[in-house]
């Protein structure tokens, strides 16, 4: 019975370690190729695989808050969270097509009564969050999120770019596809941060 039990550790850490490889292989082929094109622009390789890697994390994201019972107040909070990210991905997409400024309106949609299930379900949301704070996705979904939001905005900074290149050769292009491509690093991670969240919820949930 160990045997078997160490069997399957095994098999699904090289399974997870050669999947996540594949991955971040992807993202960095994406970003090359994005490169050799010398633009980042809102309808690159990079931008859509930004918005695939939201698009896939909200859905597994609602997935798990419709079929675990436990982790639902987290998955729908930060289902939320991560679908107003993705709203926001596409404001040119949305204003060129609906109306203007309407990201913000459909991003407004998301939030406030995700405000309002959060003021209803506070209690739960902060037990999930004990839970979840020692574990292995939380420790990469947090980690996403401070490349995302803190690291990815101050390595963009336009002061550190024009003191590499040079005031007079400064190429805010290059700045763009550099800071985007960290961008797409930092949404990859938190895919595959949602994912250990799933293998978690799993392993810890009770069944609808």
């Amino acid at each position: 019975m160990e045997t078997q039990t160490s069997n399957q550790f095994w098999r699904s850490t090289l399974l997870r370690l050669f999947g996540y490889a594949l991955l971040l292989f992807l993202v960095a082929k994406v970003i090359e190729l994005d490169m050799i094109q010398q633009s980042v622009k809102e309808n690159s390789f990079t931008e859509r695989m930004q918005e695939s890697f939201l698009l896939l994390t909200t859905i597994l994201l609602g997935y798990i808050a419709y079929k675990f019972l436990k982790f639902k107040a987290f998955a729908i909070m930060f289902g939320a969270f991560t679908l107003v990210s993705l709203i926001r991905e596409m404001d040119a997409f949305l204003e060129n097509n609906l109306f203007d400024k309407a990201w913000q309106v459909l991003a407004l949609a998301v939030l406030l009564p995700s405000l309002f299930f959060l003021y209803k379900n506070a209690k739960k949301f902060y037990n999930n969050l004990q839970e979840l704070s020692n574990s292995l996705s939380f420790g990469l979904i947090l980690i996403s999120m401070l490349i995302l939001h803190v690291f990815s905005r101050l390595y963009g900074r336009k002061v550190i770019w024009k003191a590499l290149m040079g005031k007079d050769k400064f190429i805010r292009a290059v700045k763009d596809a550099s800071e985007e491509g960290i961008e797409l690093l930092a949404y990859s991670i938190l895919f595959i941060g949602v994912i250990e969240l799933y293998r978690f919820v799993k392993q810890n949930n009770t069944l609808v």
